[in-house]
Order: structure tokens, then sequence, then C-alpha cells
């Protein structure tokens, strides 16, 4: 087995498909407003649901100025996300 490592070089970022994409902004107010009046999930599926929210919590540091116990709580919040 080789100590060589291969670097994956990435490609290049074009932003061309994000400045052509058009947003229906009335339907998407439309939709929105539609959302505040629905039926809050009940019983059993309350905890499924406020499980699977916890799953999009974004716990990573970019920063590089991130300190040993920034990176400590974010690693604990990480490990335990539900107290």
């Amino acid at each position: 087995m080789s100590s060589h490592l291969i670097r994956n070089p990435g490609s290049p970022l074009d932003l061309g498909w994000v400045e052509n994409s058009r947003v229906n902004l009335p339907a998407v107010k439309r939709r929105a407003e539609t959302l505040k009046t629905r039926r809050s999930v009940k019983k059993q599926w309350q905890a499924g649901w406020l499980l699977r929210a916890v799953t999009c919590i974004d716990l990573t540091t970019l920063a590089g100025d991130d300190t040993i116990t920034n990176v400590s709580r974010l690693c604990f919040k990480a490990e335990n996300p539900i107290r």
C-alpha cells in the first residue's frame, strides 16, 4: 500500500445555474402563509419530527480562529443533541 495519497483537485465553482434561477415570489409568499395556518404535529408524531429537525442542525466550524473550547462545545452538541 502506497503512503502517497492522491489529492482530489475538485472542480471550479460555476454559479451560472444560481444566477439563472428564477423564483416565483408571489407563490412563495402564498405558500409561506399557508404554513402558519396548518395544524401542528401531535402526539407520537411530534417526537419523530423533532428528532428529524435535530439532524438539520449545522454543527460545523469554518472560522480559522475557533478555539479548542468552541470546537469541544460543538463536538459535545453533536454527541448529545437532545438534553
